[in-house]
């Protein structure tokens, strides 16, 4: 039985077959989307909507297939070729997580100053791109304001703060590092909620390192270009 809701199209790159997982944390239940040695998709909050969706691994095959309705045949006739596509492409199956996951998580957990290494390749648009590079650079420890990030990028805060919202890849990409000048800010979408009590958590965890701890490479002028 297939559980929640419509799938989110945007995890497929490619044909490879997509695997979800969760795993303990300190402050509770991650859900991660991978393939191969691909991490594609962080849900930090995994009970809370949008929930993830998956097929269980010895899911049971249908005796048969039983004819389209007309309403589904009309709809199908609607979509585009890239959306009928899409639309059969396999769910992602449970499956335990990989080593190499389980060993970035386990190391970030034990040192706040470690930095993720797997592969990603998170798709947004050129602006998202580059806050999403901006938010890697910053050192664990050290928050920046939306409006510092917004300085750099010759951009606004909401539309930094939009930018993290979008990131599919929190911990990977450590928007949790962007902070209001009056305070946490938001998380996620989140203000008062769970996932501001991960963002609390989590810079907690990270609270003490000195700025060069874990620092990254400066970004390039192209990077700092709106």
């Amino acid at each position: 039985m297939v559980r929640r809701q419509q799938p989110d199209r945007t995890l497929y790159a490619d044909d490879s077959r997509v695997y979800y997982s969760e795993l303990p944390t300190p402050f509770g239940l991650i859900g991660v989307y991978w393939r191969d040695q691909q991490l594609i998709r962080v849900l930090l909050a995994p009970e809370l909507p949008p929930k993830p969706w998956f097929a269980p691994v010895h899911a049971p095959k249908p005796q048969h297939k039983p004819a389209p309705s007309e309403d589904a045949m009309t709809q199908q006739a609607r979509l585009s070729p890239r959306q009928l596509s899409l639309s059969r492409q396999p769910l992602p199956l449970t499956a335990e997580a990989p080593a190499w996951l389980r060993a970035e998580l386990d190391a970030y957990f034990a040192d706040p100053g470690y930095r993720f290494s797997c592969h990603i390749e998170p798709s947004g648009t050129v602006f998202q791109q580059r806050v999403w590079t901006l938010l890697a650079a910053i050192p664990p420890g050290n928050p920046l304001t939306y409006g510092a990030l917004a300085t750099l990028l010759g951009s606004s805060p909401r539309a930094i703060g939009n930018a993290c919202r979008a990131n599919p890849l929190p911990l990977r990409i450590p928007c949790h590092r962007v902070v209001a000048a009056n305070g946490l800010g938001g998380f996620a979408g989140d203000r008062s909620g769970r996932l501001l009590a991960i963002k609390r958590w989590l810079l907690d965890h990270e609270a003490g390192l000195s700025p060069d701890h874990g620092a990254a490479t400066p970004l390039s002028e192209q990077d700092r270009r709106p």
